[in-house]
């Protein structure tokens, strides 16, 4: 896929690895629309995405309210004619028995709810992509509902790559899996977020050994993926590196 002049809406787009990938989106000369709650961040990044030329807009979206999050696809539309990319990214972890469902909401309904949008709004092929993570291909002892959420995503991206309603349209559907990596959604592996006490012990232990790499290796990841993957793969970033991920040998 040639990525000059595309245009592509990033959901969670204003910090961590969304604002990476906005960057990394505009080198590549692609329009981006920023859409996200944090409107404080999102403006900022507008703004500096901006100094030269117009490549951004920020739309405040959220992605669990159906009519928000469609009428920011017809905004990028209408402020750059045309819409190719679909970058499901907006997630929060969060297993803690009052917050659960609003996880499930985001991660997994919210890349879905994105999905049927791309697939509405793409006229002339293009791409949807997901951010899913490392918990979704093996297993997270310490958030099991984050996990799930990432599992979902995976196998929603990894069947709807193969499906007729994406491959009719010449609609390509990747999953982006990431390993730990150093953003605001880290900080919560120490908060009062898991299902009990005794997991939140592992979570924080957890966060002290692990390394974490660097936003800008995953949004990497996705330019290469964006041009070379093939429809329906998953790409794992771990240690600042990216390989596609062989379901079948997993399965062995």
């Amino acid at each position: 896929m040639e990525l000059n002049g595309k245009v592509a809406l990033i959901t969670g787009g204003s910090q961590g690895i969304g604002r990476a990938y906005c960057n990394y989106l505009a080198n590549e000369g692609v329009k981006v629309a920023i859409c996200d709650i944090n409107e404080t961040e999102g403006l900022l990044l507008e703004k500096q995405l901006n100094k030269e030329e117009k490549r951004s807009v920020f739309i405040y979206c959220d992605v669990t309210n159906n009519t928000e999050f469609e009428e920011s696809f017809r905004k990028v539309i209408s402020e750059f004619g045309q819409l190719d990319i679909v970058v499901n990214n907006a997630g929060i972890l969060n297993d803690h028995p009052n917050s659960w469902e609003k996880e499930v909401e985001i991660n997994l309904c919210g890349t879905i709810r994105g999905s049927l949008l791309g697939l509405k709004y793409l006229k002339h092929g293009g791409a949807i992509v997901a951010t899913s993570s490392l918990a979704g291909i093996l297993k997270d002892s310490a958030f099991p509902i984050y996990a799930a959420t990432k599992g979902g995503v995976n196998y929603f991206m990894r069947s709807l790559g193969f499906s007729e309603a994406a491959t009719a349209k010449g609609i390509r559907t990747l999953a982006i899996a990431p390993s730990l990596t150093d953003t605001a959604i880290t900080e919560q592996l120490v908060g009062n977020n898991t299902m009990c006490p005794e997991l939140q012990l592992v979570a924080q232990k957890r966060s002290e050994r692990m390394y974490k790499q660097k936003p800008e290796s995953v949004a990497a990841c996705l330019i290469y993926a964006l041009k070379e993957a093939t429809s329906g793969s998953v790409w794992l970033v771990a240690d600042d590196n990216w390989q596609q991920i062989n379901y079948d040998n997993l399965l062995h």
